[in-house]
Formats: structure tokens, C-alpha cells, sequence
């Protein structure tokens, strides 16, 4: 018997320790295009989502993170366009991957097909404190920026 919840303890730490997610599956907010991948998948050294982007879309805001100073990396999953850094504009694609740091404006910009993105994020030497928009089951947002700093990360303690 003890070797069996040994098994049985054993297989819930694997299923901890990793975790592979559908992502239209995922939790998601503000119409389906924010899906809450950190929560879903468990990530705790750094932030992260996906965004799911139709063609041509004008409306996601141009943004800095001076206020948390978290940096940011993006990856294209599909479809493409160009990320605006800083008034200037680069292709954003499968073959392109970008990284802005805190202080820098930056705006996606989806091309023709859309576009799905992979947004990484962390503050430099500390480690992810996701607040209550990024965790799974908060109430979701409706596209209006948040007043009280909802998607905000602090640095929780130093690497």
C-alpha cells in the first residue's frame, strides 16, 4: 500500500510539474483575444499570454511599462504584422521576434491574417508577482483600461 501512494504522489508532482494546454482552450478575457497562459500553464518565474489579434485591428494600445518596469518579449505563433517601437515600425512574424524594454512605447500592429502572439514579460532580477487580471478566474475587463493597476507586476523578491 505504501508504494502505491508513493505512485500515486509521485504522478501528481509530474502533473504539476509540467502542464500542455489547447490554447482556444484557455481562460480568456476582453472577447476571447487575452488568454490567461501563465495561469493556465502555472508559470511562476515570469509572465506571460497570449493574444489572439483579427486582421487589421487599430485598437490595441500603445503602451509602456515605466510604472512596473517589466520588460517584454513577443513571438508570433501565427499569422503577422509589425510592432510599433517607439514611432518606428518593425515586421512582427515568424521570422522576427522582439524584445522592449520598460520605458519604451510599443504598440502590435495585426497584418491581413491576424495575428497570435506570445507576450513574455518580467521585471529584471525578480521574480513574477501576477496580479489579479493575469490569474485564472478574475473577473475579465472589457477592453477599458484598468485604473487600479490590475495587469501590474511587482517585483516580489530578487532572484
Amino acid at each position: 500500500m505504501a508504494a502505491q501512494s508513493r505512485n500515486q504522489d509521485q504522478l501528481e508532482e509530474e502533473q504539476v510539474s509540467s502542464q500542455v494546454k489547447n490554447i482556444d482552450e484557455m481562460e480568456a478575457i476582453y472577447r476571447g483575444a487575452f488568454k490567461r497562459a501563465r495561469a493556465e500553464l502555472g508559470v511562476e518565474a515570469f509572465g506571460m499570454q497570449i493574444i489572439d489579434m483579427p486582421p487589421n485591428y487599430e485598437n490595441y494600445p500603445e503602451h509602456d511599462h515605466t510604472h512596473d518596469n517589466q520588460e517584454e518579449v513577443f513571438l508570433v505563433m501565427r499569422g503577422g504584422g509589425e510592432i510599433e517601437i517607439d514611432g518606428e515600425r518593425f515586421p512582427l512574424d515568424d521570422d522576427h521576434v522582439a524584445r522592449v524594454g520598460p520605458e519604451t512605447k510599443r504598440k502590435i500592429w495585426p497584418g491581413p491574417d491576424g495575428i497570435r502572439v506570445v507576450v513574455l514579460g518580467g521585471v529584471p532580477g525578480c521574480r513574477c508577482a501576477p496580479t489579479r487580471l493575469v490569474r485564472s478566474g478574475a473577473p475579465g475587463g472589457d477592453g477599458a483600461r484598468r485604473s487600479d493597476g490590475g495587469g501590474r507586476r511587482e517585483c516580489r523578491r530578487p532572484l
